[in-house]
């Protein structure tokens, strides 16, 4: 809501493939903005936005791939928090800012995933046309690292170099 009023743009929301409708429907119903609900078609969808809203895993990778503006969300039970980050010592939770080896966006944590702080930071980026340019040249950049489709491929042909005939 605070991100339509602020920046009056629509909102769309991808619905993951297999959840069960019902969580979108009460979800949904809650929000006290209108939002158009996406079905199977999530990379399209994230293709022609704007700027997206995008939890922390592989999507954030394929977002990175479109060249979408993003900011990434992560929060979970504060317990699993503790653990994982006791456990795992990386500057990064973002695959494109661990891919980056820098910050080349936004991450909000557990506390930090607040309406306010998502419609400030989806609004930077919607507001400021410099900030989202240089987060499509960095996701370029990104996407460079990456290299071309088929690294499983390349992998199996250098692999397959080093084994006896």
């Amino acid at each position: 809501k605070i991100l339509s009023e602020r920046n009056g743009v629509g909102l769309a929301l991808a619905e993951a493939p297999g959840a069960d409708p019902a969580l979108y429907d009460r979800l949904l119903a809650a929000t006290p903005a209108p939002v158009v609900r996406i079905a199977g078609s999530a990379p399209r969808l994230v293709e022609h936005a704007e700027v997206a809203l995008v939890a922390s895993g592989t999507a954030t990778l394929e977002t990175a791939l479109m060249g979408t503006p993003m900011v990434i969300v992560y929060k979970t039970s504060p317990a699993t928090f503790a653990i994982g980050k006791r456990l795992v010592k990386i500057a990064h939770i973002g695959l494109p800012n661990i891919v980056a080896g820098r910050r080349v966006v936004p991450e909000l944590l557990q506390t930090e995933v607040t309406a306010e702080r998502l419609a400030d930071e989806a609004g930077r980026l919607l507001t400021d046309p410099d900030a989202a340019r240089q987060m499509r040249t960095d996701l370029r950049t990104v996407r460079d690292q990456l290299g071309t489709p088929g690294a499983a491929r390349r992998v199996a042909r250098t692999v397959a170099e080093f084994l006896p005939s």
